[in-house]
């Protein structure tokens, strides 16, 4: 497990808040100005946006900022799938700097989600353990404890509403962005490895890990395994995608292949603390009950893709 390192700084929320300003007015800001212009105005406005927001104590102003491998990681993970979409911006009718802003805001409403769901999964037990103070250590998003899930879902609803803005083809986007999306999970979930999270089960296979925390005997590397699972995915739909393939096709098979395997990965985990009880599927984890109804939205679309395709041809 790598070790932390903790320094006092600015709490996280104010850093968030500050973001999340920066990000709106990229968007707001005349386009012909210049990119030095842009950018200095706008981390000018979040900056006082968050320091505003920590004045009146909407947010608290100091906290501690832990520094970790894996938030290198997860910034090397977004890097990468703003290189990708950046090569393929032009086919979705976007410029670049369109395409880098929507990596930004995918970036600040991603860390948001996570933590989000994290607390709302274990509300109860925070609540117990930091009683009024929960809100606090909720919005201190550096403290430790994500669900991708939760990122992924406000990520793409924001992504949804700045690309129907921009009246990009949603179809041709998901099947552009998803297949950058799970390249980039793959080094966030090499992250999760050094950092010693989301860990697996107990196991004697010869390539199991030592677990740093309990139970830690040798444990199944799941991190490893999904890492490499959704690089292969990610990057044999990236290679298979053209813009002459049905419009949604990819996206639907990226859907319904990494829901499988998550809901499968999750079985060989070994650091559970949150479950839901399914009709005929019986107690599961939460994010398995998430990766079926992503597996099962993402056939609905490959249906409706091809029903629409079909359609149309009947049409024509």
């Amino acid at each position: 497990m790598a070790a932390d390192i903790t320094v006092p700084f600015l709490h996280t929320a104010v850093l968030v808040t500050s973001a999340a300003g920066f990000a709106v007015l990229l968007r707001l800001l005349p386009v012909d100005w210049s990119p030095w212009k842009v950018w200095g105005v706008a981390a000018l406005g979040g900056a006082l946006l968050g320091g505003g927001a920590a004045w009146i104590g909407l947010v608290p102003w100091r906290g501690e900022l832990h520094l970790a491998a894996y938030a290198g990681f997860l910034l090397a993970g977004f890097g990468l799938a703003w290189w990708l979409l950046q090569r393929r911006a032009a086919q979705l009718g976007l410029q670049s700097r369109q395409m880098s802003d929507a990596v930004l805001l995918a970036l600040v409403l991603g860390i948001v989600g996570a933590r989000a769901r994290y607390v709302w999964e274990r509300w109860d037990a925070l609540h117990v353990q930091h009683g009024d103070a929960v809100w606090s250590v909720a919005l201190d998003l550096d403290r430790g404890g994500a669900v991708w899930y939760g990122g992924v879902l406000l990520a793409t609803l924001g992504i949804i509403v700045l690309f129907r803005r921009w009246r990009a083809p949603l179809l041709t986007a998901a099947d552009v962005v998803l297949p950058a999306v799970l390249m980039g999970l793959a080094i966030g979930r090499v992250g999760c490895f050094v950092n010693g999270c989301c860990f697996g089960a107990p196991t004697d296979l010869p390539w199991a890990v030592a677990c740093p925390r309990p139970p830690h005997g040798p444990v199944h590397p799941t991190q490893l395994y999904e890492a490499l699972m959704v690089v292969a995915l990610g990057a044999g739909l990236w290679w298979w995608w053209t813009p002459r393939r049905l419009p949604g096709l990819v996206a639907a098979l990226a859907m319904m292949g990494y829901g499988i395997w998550r809901f499968a990965n999750e079985s060989l985990r070994g650091d559970h603390d949150a479950f839901t009880v399914w009709p005929v599927v019986g107690r599961i984890t939460t994010s398995q009950g998430t990766s079926l109804l992503l597996a099962a939205g993402g056939l609905a679309m490959l249906v409706w893709c091809w029903w629409r395709s079909r359609r149309s041809s009947e049409v024509g």
